[in-house]
C-alpha cells in the first residue's frame, strides 16, 4: 500500500510539473509574456507574469500548440501589444484590461509595414518576442534563446 501511494505521488508530481510548466519572456524589466503550453493541444499566452493554478479568465490569447506568434511592445503605440498570428491557427482573445492589435496571417504585409517601418529588423524602442510554440523556438529582442 505504501509503494502505491509513493508511485501515485510521484506520478502526480510529474503530471503537475508538465501541466503547470510555463516559460516567462521579459521584453524589458516591466513587460513579461507568459507562455503556458498545456495538455490538449492548446497554449495560453498571457501578457504579464501569470502564476495561477487555473487557466486565466481575462487578458490572454489561447491558440493551438502548433502556432507561432510574434508579440511586439511599442512604447509609442496606443496599443499595449501588437501581435502577429504567424501560422494562422485560430486564436481566442480575451482582452479585458489590455489593448491588443492582432494581425492575422493574411494581414502579414500590414503588420510588417507597421512594425518594421521599412527596416529589415524591428527597431528600438520596440521590444519583441517571436514564439514557435510547437518547436519551442524563441527569439527575444533579436536573440535566439
Amino acid at each position: 500500500m505504501k509503494k502505491i501511494l509513493i508511485i501515485l505521488t510521484v506520478l502526480g508530481l510529474i503530471f503537475l510539473y508538465f501541466h503547470e510548466k510555463r516559460d516567462y519572456h521579459y521584453l524589458d524589466k516591466d513587460h513579461c509574456i507568459t507562455v503556458w503550453k498545456r495538455f490538449g493541444g492548446h497554449c495560453y499566452i498571457v501578457p504579464g507574469k501569470y502564476t495561477g493554478w487555473l487557466a486565466p479568465d481575462k487578458d490572454y490569447l489561447l491558440t493551438d500548440n502548433r502556432n507561432a506568434i510574434t508579440i511586439v511592445y511599442d512604447p509609442e503605440s496606443s496599443e499595449d501589444y501588437i501581435i502577429s498570428n504567424d501560422y494562422g491557427f485560430p486564436i481566442k482573445l480575451d482582452t479585458t484590461t489590455i489593448k491588443l492589435k492582432l494581425y492575422s496571417s493574411k494581414q502579414r504585409q500590414q503588420y510588417v509595414n507597421r512594425v518594421y517601418e521599412g527596416h529589415e529588423l524591428i527597431q528600438p524602442p520596440k521590444k519583441y518576442v517571436m514564439l514557435d510554440i510547437k518547436e519551442g523556438y524563441v527569439i527575444l529582442n533579436g536573440i535566439e534563446l
